[in-house]
């Protein structure tokens, strides 16, 4: 669906393929650009209520450590209704990935189909120093880009509007990165 999709914009608008690829995420992007203003609005609500939050889930810990089944059933009633008294849900930041995830997966490999393909427009549409969309970026300007930008989007999201990342901040962004690179790569 999605290959047919891009060859229907190709073929219509009549520019270059890499410029319909970017015109088509940019509008799947603003497709779903309210529903993360929404999820982005309830993770700011959940970040006031954290204190709130974080007292009670301490006395259900002390409470689980006593075996007090009350007091841990107050607690949930009491985690339970400070969500509704402001409105919020813990799972809705869940609600972004979820729409993404099916849309941009699917055009992965729509995208590597199309590639595969005898399509005449994959082999000279591309930009700069990446002509042919058929083969992988030969400097790796792409993918190191892609990894600067999500490094910056974690930091800018981590710090919050306002606040500088310190050096804890940074060392937690390199052991995370660190954490999940395969261990059987080496860097070259």
């Amino acid at each position: 669906m999605v290959s047919r999709t891009l060859h229907l914009a190709h073929s219509r608008i009549a520019h270059a393929r890499w410029l319909t690829i970017t015109a088509f995420v940019a509008f799947i992007r603003l497709f779903i650009f309210r529903t993360v203003i929404d999820v982005n609005k309830n993770n700011v609500k959940l970040q006031a209520i954290q204190p709130q939050m974080l007292e009670i889930q301490r006395r259900m810990k002390e409470a689980t450590a006593r075996k007090d089944t009350a007091e841990q059933q107050q607690c949930a009633l009491a985690i339970r209704a400070l969500l509704t008294k402001h409105n919020v849900n813990p799972l809705k930041a869940l609600k972004v990935p979820l729409m993404q995830f099916p849309i941009f997966i699917s055009m992965f490999y729509g995208l590597q189909r199309m590639a595969a393909a005898p399509i005449p427009g994959f082999l000279e549409g591309g930009f700069g120093w990446v002509t042919d969309l058929t083969v992988s970026d030969p400097y790796y300007i792409l993918p190191l880009t892609s990894v600067a930008l999500t490094n910056w989007v974690i930091r800018v999201r981590a710090c919050g509007p306002g606040r500088r990342m310190d050096m804890t901040d940074s060392c937690r962004s390199v052991r995370m990165v660190r954490a999940e690179w395969p261990r059987d790569r080496t860097i070259s």
